[in-house]
């Protein structure tokens, strides 16, 4: 017979661990994101933005940003991606800098894993691994720094 466990008030909330936050109350760390729009409804400038956010230590929505490198597959349209981050780069007075890291092609992430992972570990690791193949949404996956493993968490 399985067995299960019946935890008291104070047992149950005494396992609390209180998130970490890579945009204070907005995005936590380990946590997989998806953003969902329609075409042209600004997922991609999200994800811009929050890449130059990221990359200088910039405020996001208003919010404090935990600094550090990213990762940013582009498989979907690199050219465009390409003028969004110049565009951005002349608005905001930031460089296009090295805590920026592209791949701009379509591949199956679990084949590439090794070369992603090893690149994490040449940086000093990503805060942040950002999505865009083929016809998929943006997705934004964020990582504990040093590591390239995800937290899953639904919702």
């Amino acid at each position: 017979m399985d067995q299960i466990t019946i935890l008291s008030g104070l047992d149950f909330v005494g396992g609390f661990v209180a998130p970490e936050y890579v945009v204070e109350g907005i995005i936590q760390r380990g946590s997989l994101y998806s953003l969902t729009a329609k075409t042209g409804h600004g997922k991609t400038a999200i994800c811009v933005d929050l890449t130059f956010a990221f990359a200088h230590g910039r405020n996001f929505a208003g919010q404090a940003v935990e600094q550090g490198n990213v990762c940013y597959l582009v498989g979907e349209n690199p050219d465009d991606v390409r003028a969004r981050f110049l565009v951005c780069a002349e608005a905001y007075g930031l460089p296009v800098n090295k805590e920026m890291n592209f791949i701009p092609s379509v591949f199956l992430i679990e084949e590439k894993f090794e070369v992603i992972q090893a690149k994490a570990e040449e940086v000093g690791g990503f805060i942040a691994v950002i999505v865009i193949q083929g016809a998929v949404t943006p997705t934004l996956v964020f990582l504990p720094p040093y590591l390239l493993q995800a937290r899953y968490r639904a919702g």
